[in-house]
């Protein structure tokens, strides 16, 4: 997955934001609906796609893909 370049909600800091999502009962290469987030480098919030600030992310796993 493709990290980001964003401003954090929390802290207000731009930087890269780690896209990250739970494997199906660990089996590397799957994805567990509704766990897709990312997650602030300097602060460590997380945005998902039902938070406020969602709108600058691709949510291309779970099928919110905003761009």
């Amino acid at each position: 997955m493709s990290n980001v370049v964003a401003t954090c909600r929390r802290c207000e800091y731009t930087c890269e934001h780690r896209h990250m999502h739970d494997a199906a009962h660990g089996i590397e290469g799957t994805h567990m609906a509704g766990t897709e987030r990312f997650e602030c480098s300097n602060c460590g919030h997380v945005t998902r796609y039902y938070t406020p600030g969602y709108e600058k992310f691709k949510f291309v796993l779970d099928g919110k893909d905003n761009g």
